[in-house]
């Protein structure tokens, strides 16, 4: 079967680094530095799980522009990103309507696979106002750090209709083909669908605000985060993971998944106290962190990395990036030590090496404790209590 993924950032590339064992595969995809890195058989980001499966797989892996596809037939997966509009109050799904647009007007796309998070109703939308039966939600549940294994060992399969009794057969089957494990697809409506995504990354905010304010309370009454942590996830309804303190949630999708989903809920006149305090909950979160740290009067604080957490490729909507903004509202001296050597927009003092910025620093703020700063851990200011993510 020919597959063409549309979008190759850590959705796309992961789903058609798995699929391209047993599939022909190729990106559409605007970037020519990404293009290029693809065609060398190379992850068109960096992730070195997936450059070692490239490696040591025959894979059959390609990339171009939409007008040089040639393909008889194809499924089309469409992994375009949906940053959400604060303006509109919605995710921007410019892309995806675009792309869609395209693939009508080309008879060879035998079924429309939608991997981009999306607003809730969009499928049937889209599907009503072309007249398709053949478009579909399939949601993914990737952790960018383990995308490839995430996708090789799906939690779940789930694949959203917008017509009863239509099905994605052939992508279905180019999955179960694939993945590593013996897993069926949960067949329901694309609203459906749409919401598990929507509601499973929502609750994943909910709970890393929940052992956030929990940490809060144990950091203002100076007792041990970590021994409440404990002793409330030692119950197995709670479950002793995912409830490792930190500055907030960021990163792709859980920010603006529950703004998406507050949102709807808000429109259809849903009372949800819950939900809509999340994202509240986050900013405090924030502003607690940097009130603590002001106790102190240092005259210079160290940031050590703007990546979301360890092994991050992004500092998309990291909470350090708002931590930043509200300690240079204190004027302090702020210093960057930046691993990734990513671009510093910040007007931040950058040092690269690593025993000057701990000389400079009063105080050391990391979200994470790597390794290379367990020796200053009397300089660490960090509430990861568990060492991991």
């Amino acid at each position: 079967m020919n597959i063409v993924i549309f979008g190759a950032g850590y959705v796309g590339m992961s789903i058609g680094t798995m699929l391209s064992v047993n599939h022909a595969v190729t990106f559409i995809e605007i970037d020519g530095n990404k293009r290029d890195l693809i065609n060398q058989n190379k992850s068109s980001y960096d992730d070195q799980e997936i450059n070692n499966f490239l490696d040591n797989h025959d894979c059959n892996i390609s990339a171009c522009l939409f007008k040089d596809i040639n393909y008889d037939e194809y499924i089309s997966i469409l992994a375009l990103p949906t940053n959400y509009d604060e303006q509109n109050d919605s995710f921007d799904t410019s892309a995806l309507d675009e792309t869609i647009e395209l693939l009508e007007k080309d008879s060879r796309s035998i079924e429309i696979i939608i991997k981009s998070t999306i607003p809730i109703g969009y499928t049937s939308k889209v599907s009503s106002k072309f007249k398709n039966q053949k478009i579909f939600f399939s949601p993914e549940f990737l952790r960018e750090n383990s995308s490839l294994q995430d996708n090789l060992y799906p939690s779940r399969l789930i694949i959203g209709n917008s017509h009863k009794g239509v099905y994605a057969l052939n992508f279905e089957e180019a999955i179960k083909q694939s993945i590593l494990l013996d897993k069926e697809f949960l067949r329901m409506s694309c609203e459906e669908a749409e919401s598990v995504k929507l509601f499973a990354n929502t609750y994943l905010a909910l709970r890393v605000a929940f052992f956030n304010e929990l940490d809060s309370f144990a950091l203002k009454s100076n007792i041990s985060s970590q021994n409440l942590i404990k002793g409330i996830s030692a119950d197995e309804r709670i479950g002793n993971y995912y409830n490792n303190p930190s500055f907030g949630y960021g990163g792709y999708c859980l920010p603006k998944d529950t703004k998406q989903l507050s949102a709807q809920l808000k429109a259809l006149e849903i009372s949800s106290p819950i939900i809509s305090s999340i994202d509240e909950s986050n900013k405090t979160r924030k502003e607690t962190i940097t009130e603590f740290l002001s106790i102190a009067k240092p005259n210079s604080i160290g940031i050590y990395s703007l990546d979301m957490k360890l092994g991050s490729s992004n500092s998309r909507e990291a909470a350090i990036l708002d931590v930043i903004k509200l300690l240079k509202n204190k004027k302090i001296k702020l210093y960057l030590f930046n691993p990734k050597k990513t671009e510093n927009n910040l007007g931040l003092i950058e040092e690269t090496s690593l025993s000057k910025f701990i000389k400079n620093s009063e105080i050391i703020l990391a979200n994470r404790v790597p390794k290379e700063l367990e020796e200053y851990r009397h300089k660490v200011f960090s509430r990861d209590v568990f060492y991991r993510d």
